[in-house]
């Protein structure tokens, strides 16, 4: 186990050699690869992109699908 951003990544290796990581503490966030330098630098991506995701939207999209599907219901109007 190794560290990017003060996240705490977990690996693997499959019986084919394939390395497998993710970051236990951010939702969706895994990758794979052949080696583990390219491991390590697919999961800094995907740490820096889930948490670019998570400022921008400041939520999860499953909030926001329930807040979309009531506003839907009640035929609320959405343009500015």
């Amino acid at each position: 186990m190794f560290n990017i951003l003060n996240y705490k990544i977990k690996i693997y290796k499959d019986k084919n050699g394939i390395y497998a990581g993710y970051v236990p503490s951010l939702k969706s966030c895994y990758t794979q690869a052949k080696n583990l330098k390219e491991l390590k630098s697919r999961l800094q991506e995907v740490v820096m992109l889930s948490l670019e995701t998570k400022n921008e939207v400041g939520r999860t999209s499953e909030f926001m699908g329930k807040n979309v599907k009531s506003y839907a219901k009640t035929g609320a109007n959405f343009t500015s």
